[in-house]
């Protein structure tokens, strides 16, 4: 991924068009557990690679749907949860404890992590 300073754009390959890294690009996404997800502009350029998007075919709890069908969870959505509430737990963190100062760079490398 090449960043321009002057313009504030990146571009993942030069047959795709520039992304703009801002809070627009962000995503809100409905999970059954945890409600709404917003996933941040960063997350969302990691989930949209072809290596991650595998994760959706794997399943989280293996054989489990033979005997539950409703228990369809797969490695995608875990990693969704994961990355919301490593978010959640760096906010809580930030807000119960004076030594730890809530910074924005912070929050998003412990969300990229969680995926």
């Amino acid at each position: 991924m090449i960043m321009t300073s002057s313009t504030s754009q990146a571009t993942e390959t030069p047959t795709k068009k520039p992304r703009i890294f801002n809070t627009s690009d962000s995503i809100t996404i409905k999970d059954n557990v945890h409600g709404h997800i917003l996933v941040p502009p960063l997350c969302r350029v990691i989930m949209d690679t072809q290596e991650f998007a595998r994760l959706r075919n794997v399943k989280q709890l293996g054989c489990t749907h033979y005997v539950y069908p409703t228990a369809t969870h797969s490695r995608f959505q875990h990693s969704l949860g994961v990355m919301h509430l490593a978010g959640k737990y760096y906010e809580f963190l930030t807000q119960n404890s004076p030594d730890v100062k809530f910074d924005p760079l912070d929050h998003l490398c412990v969300q990229v992590a969680g995926l």
